[in-house]
């Protein structure tokens, strides 16, 4: 009897989850060894126990599965962020971006994702699930503009935006420099190359504080 045949269909809200949650684990344990590029349905289907045709129930692409991963780790990033940062608490921009690259280098995969996101994963969304994902990337961004404004009441909604969107792209630029494949740290190991070294956190960090600094300035 084939799998297809003794596959069993998720009848409760509860069976359903789960089933969507074992296909990204499944991602997830693949993305952490692979690149997205190499990445197929087929090969998470295989990874999770499942047949490629019963995931196709559950994501229509794999672009649709690893959005879900992505708003999995964001949603999780955000709540770190407001749970972290104390409203009442006037921080300086040195320790306000520790705090920030602090918690974003805990959840390095977001920030791989995001790597990705523009260049790979929107491209090949319909238009719900990408106005449905800018949404949920809207929703947890004006909460997390609620508190930074909080500390610093001099910005404007429109500064804190400039900030958030500023830094993931730095974010995301720094990661691509400093994600090598091997051939890359090999070459990189010749002290000639020295000055091409970028240190992702420290990098990222003092990234957040100069741009944070140059908007309070303007105020």
């Amino acid at each position: 009897m084939t799998s297809e045949e003794t596959w069993q269909r998720a009848r409760t809200l509860k069976q359903k989850q789960n089933r969507i949650d074992t296909l990204i684990e499944a991602a997830e344990v693949l993305f952490d060894r692979f690149r997205y590029d190499d990445i197929t349905i087929a090969a998470i289907a295989r990874e999770a126990g499942f047949t490629r045709s019963n995931t196709y129930k559950y994501f229509s692409s794999k672009e649709e599965l690893f959005l879900e991963m992505l708003k999995h780790d964001y949603g999780i990033w955000i709540k770190e962020l407001l749970s972290t940062l104390t409203p009442v608490e006037r921080y300086s921009t040195d320790d306000f971006a520790k705090i920030w690259t602090g918690l974003l280098l805990k959840h390095l995969r977001l920030i791989k994702l995001f790597s990705i996101l523009f260049t790979r994963i929107e491209k090949n969304l319909s238009v719900e699930s990408l106005t449905s994902f800018k949404w949920f990337l809207l929703d947890g961004s004006v909460s997390m503009g609620e508190v930074i404004q909080s500390i610093y009441p001099e910005l404007s909604p429109e500064d804190v935006s400039s900030f958030f969107n500023m830094h993931i792209v730095s974010a995301i630029g720094l990661f691509q420099m400093t994600d090598h494949t091997e051939t890359q740290r090999i070459v990189m190991r010749n002290e000639a190359f020295a000055s091409f070294r970028t240190d992702f956190s420290e990098s990222c960090r003092k990234s957040a504080k100069y741009l944070l600094e140059g908007l309070l300035r303007e105020c």
